[in-house]
């Protein structure tokens, strides 16, 4: 019996130590900068720097590393020589994890795994789009209520944040911009002054709005790196434009 329980034992310490081999590869074809070599960092290497180097055995800009992994969940990201530059990751995106402050990809392992090669900084393969620069204007000129401090930009993208996103108005010209990167989709956004304390208010059916479970908000459908014309705070225009009636002749 004693004999059975050892090997018993045996058995599961083998089944909670087994180890996986995980097929990591990132697509550098896009990277702008220059590096000697590309690593791989996680909290399974305790995030070491140079300590996992990757390999590009045919010269195609895919960089490879397997690495043996226990069943688990982790954290990675790849950097190149060391820490000298690292993949700064969009929060949001399906293949990561935020945690406070830190964005990184996440990896459920179970098994043998190779995971498909991405692009660097994308949950996707080089050349498709899943987030793009978006530039927001607002034009403050024409702004009647109580004065503000500061102008917010607040959408489906930040949670409605309040004062995360702060517009500047780096020329003095009552324009304020932002730039964001955004997942691509549809999103509903507004603009609001010191966080919420003033905010537009658009009636349904405003031309650039959508109205969702009774609220009514600026909305656009990102799908590439976009600069959007300037307009005036609780219009769908610039301001000064009027809107035109074309009246069909009698």
């Amino acid at each position: 019996m004693k004999y059975f329980y050892s090997l018993l034992s045996l058995f599961l310490i083998f089944q909670l130590n087994a180890q996986n081999t995980v097929t990591f590869s990132v697509d550098m074809s896009e990277y702008a900068g220059s590096y000697t070599m590309v690593n791989l960092n996680g909290n399974f290497n305790a995030w070491c720097g140079e300590c996992a180097p990757m390999s590009d055995d045919d010269g195609d800009g895919i960089y490879e590393l397997d690495v043996d992994l226990a069943d688990g969940t982790y954290e990675y990201k790849f950097t190149v020589d060391g820490w000298t530059d690292d993949e700064t990751l969009t929060p949001g995106l399906p293949c990561t994890l935020t945690s406070g402050e830190f964005t990184n990809r996440l990896i459920e392992v179970s098994g043998d795994t190779t995971i498909p090669t991405v692009c660097w900084e994308s949950c996707s393969e080089c050349g498709v789009i899943t987030s793009a620069d978006v530039t927001f204007k607002v034009d403050m000129s024409e702004y009647t209520g109580p004065s503000f401090t500061t102008v917010n930009l607040n959408g489906s993208f930040n949670g409605w944040c309040g004062e995360c996103a702060m517009m500047t108005d780096d020329d003095g010209n009552n324009i304020y911009e932002l730039t964001v990167n955004i997942l691509t989709g549809t999103i509903e956004y507004k603009f609001t002054l010191d966080g919420w304390t003033s905010q537009e208010e658009f009636t349904e059916g405003t031309p650039c709005t959508s109205t969702i479970d009774g609220f009514t908000n600026r909305t656009l459908e990102v799908s590439q790196e976009t600069e959007l014309n300037a307009v005036c705070w609780n219009e769908c225009q610039a301001c000064g434009a009027s809107s035109v009636l074309e009246l069909s002749p009698e």
